[in-house]
């Protein structure tokens, strides 16, 4: 299915548990990113990016908790971006009201990196 169907029964709090946010254009959506202490690496930017520009319009937003959206995503092709990411080792980061994450300090992390390990692995 790669358009949307009005006849279709979704569960927008299931989609928004799972990561998967509704824009206000019918059938396009955001994909949120489960990226703890905002760590990714370049080879998962690089296929974030990929992503970005098959399933999407080339364009990725950044969080205020440190991570990223890929939107104008179809409804229909959710599932293949979803399943892209997941090669790359990127989950999708459940979205509403519920626990949040702490924000990592870019001084902390600093430390970690002049210290010759990473904060990230």
């Amino acid at each position: 299915m790669t358009a949307f169907d009005p006849a279709m029964r979704i569960d927008y709090a299931a989609l928004k548990s799972g990561g998967i946010i509704m824009q206000r254009d019918d059938d396009f959506f955001a994909v949120g990113l489960r990226l703890p202490g905002g760590c990714i690496t370049n080879d998962q930017l690089l296929k974030v990016a990929q992503v970005s520009k098959q399933y999407g319009r080339g364009e990725v937003r950044l969080t205020a908790r440190q991570g990223i959206e890929i939107p104008w995503v179809k409804f229909g092709e959710i599932e293949a971006a979803r399943k892209e990411l997941a090669g790359a080792r990127l989950a999708l980061g459940p979205c509403g009201p519920r626990f949040r994450t702490v924000t990592a300090c870019p001084s902390a992390a600093e430390r970690y990196l002049t210290a010759g390990a990473s904060p990230c692995r």
